[in-house]
């Protein structure tokens, strides 16, 4: 089962096109995001595009106050959103971890090279650390919270606690951007300074098994080794861990300047091909 079929890869990018034409924008990038790039998609996944578009110069420099959000689509089958380029630097300035995955996706429908080669550019060393992994800890709390720790729960919660808990452990450990597939997260996570115990590996297999045979709305009984593992390294972050990570000042220049050169030469910018 292919991620994404050639055939729903144009069905996509044809959205993509309309949405540029329906709101006057040009999308810089369009990727996907979620279990279909991490590798733990089911059969009924449904799709998350992601987007940053520019939007013509004049609508930056006029009173007007415009969304900064696109909304294009969202149902069972496609959930596209999109940010306008000034909110997308304004969030990487800030180190926001959604906007970085975003921007590191293996999956992507349309792409301005210039544009992803100078974002990327921008974060080289210039990450806040902390800033960056709080953001995945904080999708972690806000699951842990809301999905997990009840009677029972849809496999795929779990795996969005286990995502961002392994992005912090292993960026930590090698002080890089980590891969966004779950098999070579889980292979690296065996390999850090504080290894995740063998049997909750084992657990997160038969688990994966189980959301992959089976459809995005199943519940499952909780297990409570997962629940225990999770709660613990929770509490271990954010009592322990948390004050010993870098707090290192982002330079917000190179993101200004991105925002302005793409802003400035919308004109001249090509939509989707």
């Amino acid at each position: 089962m292919t991620a994404v079929s050639q055939t729903k890869k144009q069905q996509i990018i044809d959205r993509l096109k309309s949405v540029e034409q329906n709101h006057n924008v040009k999308i810089l990038l369009a990727i996907e995001s979620g279990s279909r790039v991490w590798g733990i998609y089911s059969e009924d996944s449904d799709y998350d595009v992601r987007f940053i578009y520019v939007r013509p110069t004049e609508d930056y420099i006029s009173i007007r106050e415009m969304r900064d959000v696109i909304e294009a689509e969202l149902n069972e089958e496609y959930d596209i959103v999109g940010w306008d380029l000034k909110k997308a630097m304004r969030l990487a300035s800030k180190s926001n971890a959604n906007y970085i995955t975003w921007l590191t996706s293996t999956i992507k429908y349309t792409e301005n090279k210039d544009f992803t080669d100078l974002a990327i550019k921008a974060l080289e060393g210039n990450l806040n650390h902390r800033a960056y992994c709080e953001h995945h800890v904080g999708v972690l709390n806000t699951t842990l919270t809301t999905y997990l720790l009840k009677p029972t729960v849809a496999p795929k919660k779990y795996f969005y606690a286990l995502i961002p808990m392994a992005s912090v452990d292993l960026f930590l450990q090698h002080q890089t951007l980590p891969s966004l597939d779950f098999n070579t997260m889980m292979q690296g996570v065996q390999n850090i300074d504080n290894p995740w115990p063998t049997e909750v590996l084992s657990t997160i297999n038969d688990l994966l098994e189980i959301k992959q045979a089976g459809h995005e709305k199943d519940k499952i009984p909780t297990i409570k080794i997962l629940d225990d593992f999770i709660t613990n390294w929770y509490k271990n972050f954010t009592h322990v861990r948390r004050d010993t990570i870098q707090c290192n000042a982002v330079d917000p220049e190179p993101f200004d300047q991105l925002f302005k050169t793409f802003a400035m030469t919308y004109g001249n910018l090509e939509g989707i091909a």
